[in-house]
C-alpha cells in the first residue's frame, strides 16, 4: 500500500522540498498567457534556495515575462531521470534584474543563449516562490510488484506562512 501525507509546516515543506528537487534541474514552467491560455517551456533550474525560492534565467523580452507581469501564478514540473520522483509545484513568480544575484548564479555554458554574457542588457532573472506542490516518490524499478506498493509515497506540501 503507498504512503499519503501532507506537511504543513511551512519550515518543514520547504526543507522537504528543496531535498526532493536538488539535483534536477530540468522543470517545465507554465504560465498563463494575457488571452488566458497556458504556455509551457523547459527551463534550467539556477537554484534553489533553501527557503525553496527557485531562481531561472531568461530574456526580459521573453513571452513569459510578459505573462509573469500579468499573472504571476505559475506552475513548475519537474521529474527525475531515473522515473522514480515526480515533484509539482504552483507558486507566485517575479522578475528581477539584481546585476549581483546574475552574477552570483551566472556560469559559462549561458553564454550560448546570452551572447553577451552576464551583462546583457536583456538577461533577467526569474524568482519563483512556491505556494504548494506535491511528489510522488515511486519505487526503485528493481522492485518487486508488492515492494512496489510498500515504496510509493504521496505527499503534499503546503509553503503558506513563509
Amino acid at each position: 500500500m503507498s504512503q499519503a501525507w501532507t506537511i504543513t509546516d511551512p519550515q518543514d515543506a520547504a526543507h522537504a522540498f528543496c531535498e526532493k528537487v536538488r539535483g534536477i534541474w530540468l522543470t517545465q514552467l507554465t504560465t498563463r498567457a494575457p488571452d488566458g491560455q497556458l504556455r509551457g517551456r523547459p527551463m534550467t533550474t539556477q537554484q534553489v534556495e533553501y527557503d525553496s525560492d527557485l531562481w531561472f534565467f531568461t530574456d526580459a523580452r521573453s513571452a513569459k515575462v510578459k505573462d509573469i507581469g500579468v499573472s504571476p501564478e505559475v506552475h513548475l514540473a519537474y521529474s527525475h531521470s531515473d522515473g522514480t520522483l515526480w515533484i509539482d509545484v504552483s507558486g507566485q513568480a517575479e522578475t528581477v534584474n539584481d546585476p549581483v544575484k546574475k552574477e552570483e548564479l551566472w556560469f559559462d555554458d549561458l553564454q550560448a543563449y546570452f551572447p553577451e554574457g552576464r551583462r546583457d542588457p536583456h538577461l533577467v532573472l526569474i524568482k519563483v516562490t512556491p505556494t504548494q506542490g506535491e511528489y510522488w516518490q515511486g519505487p526503485d524499478r528493481r522492485a518487486s510488484d508488492d515492494e512496489a506498493a510498500q515504496q510509493t509515497q504521496d505527499v503534499k506540501l503546503v509553503f503558506a506562512g513563509r
